[in-house]
């Protein structure tokens, strides 16, 4: 195994069941169970498969160094950033890249509250001023606002229940 690609696990049975993109070196995946879609980033393309057929229905060129991936089930988007300090939004209807934006140093992580229609962007930085997360409107694509998160923010969830998001700090061991 050269560790490329995509394994489909059956969790009952623990046995991989299915190998998908198995020549692609992927960074990042999100299914979208609305569309019954995977998303998978890596290689400089965003591949978009059937998760009925596991077949490749698009690749998209996104560019170089996609960390993380978060669809916006509602909206039809997807959301890749990349450790040169950009996020890249795909319309996952017509499949074409919809406008780039940027945002502070090193995002690592992303998040979608669909109900609030905005997105989570966690920083991966070093220095003093560096550890934030920024807010993104996805009906306009415009950065809300940038906070402050603990040391070293890595990753972001959010329950959409109550529009939280939950940041994991790394170098200040706490959410």
């Amino acid at each position: 195994d050269d560790g490329k690609g995509i394994d489909v696990l059956d969790i009952k049975t623990g046995l991989v069941v299915n190998a998908i993109l198995p020549d692609k070196e992927i960074e990042t995946i999100a299914i979208d169970e609305q569309k019954k879609i995977l998303a998978a980033a890596g290689e400089r393309k965003l591949h978009i498969v059937s998760t009925d057929t596991l077949g490749i229905l698009k690749s998209i060129s996104i560019g170089e160094e996609p960390v993380s991936l978060a669809i916006d089930s509602d909206l039809g988007l997807a959301l890749v950033t990349h450790e040169e300090d950009r996020v890249t939004v795909i319309d996952l209807n017509a499949y074409k890249i919809l406008t780039e934006i940027k945002v502070s140093k090193k995002p690592v992580s992303s998040a979608v509250d669909p109900g609030l229609r905005l997105a989570v962007i966690a920083h991966k930085t070093w220095g003093k001023d560096d550890n934030n997360v920024t807010i993104i409107d996805l009906n306009t694509f415009a950065i809300v606002k940038t906070l402050q998160a603990g040391k070293n923010p890595r990753h972001v969830t959010i329950n959409p229940n109550t529009h939280q998001a939950v940041i994991a700090n790394e170098k200040s061991n706490d959410l």
